[in-house]
């Protein structure tokens, strides 16, 4: 028996819920799900990434920003939080109400910066990041 449209649709938005509900660890990090156990950033990183972005967070101190990017890189993804696992163990969120992007390993957040070109820009990182052309 094949299936219809709908089916198919409906199908592919479970596994997708399912994927948001998993929970990510230190050591396996979950591409959709929420990664509670993720570290934010090193004092270093930290402090040479908001040298080179606190410009554009304007009125944010420098521990809301740090806030902000852990929040974030831990969360599960949504109908406005996107995100993907890179090849290299990354983990890869972007809001698309506030266009951050913030990347974190299990070492700890990479960076945040606020993503020009929006939510096309981050779908061709993601295609790179996961080995997609």
């Amino acid at each position: 028996m094949e299936l219809g449209e709908n089916t198919t649709k409906n199908i592919a938005m479970q596994e997708s819920v399912d994927a948001r509900a998993e929970i990510g660890t230190l050591c396996n990090p979950s591409a959709y799900g929420s990664n509670p156990d993720l570290p934010g950033f090193t004092f270093n990183n930290l402090d040479e990434h908001w040298r080179n972005h606190k410009k554009q967070y304007r009125g944010l101190t420098i521990e809301q920003y740090a806030q902000r990017a852990h929040d974030l890189v831990r969360s599960a993804t949504s109908d406005n939080i996107l995100g993907y696992k890179a090849k290299n163990g990354s983990i890869a969120r972007y809001n698309k109400t506030t266009h951050d992007f913030v990347q974190g390993f299990d070492i700890g957040i990479a960076t945040m910066f606020p993503l020009k070109g929006g939510e096309a820009r981050f779908n061709k990182k993601r295609q790179r990041a996961e080995g997609c052309k």
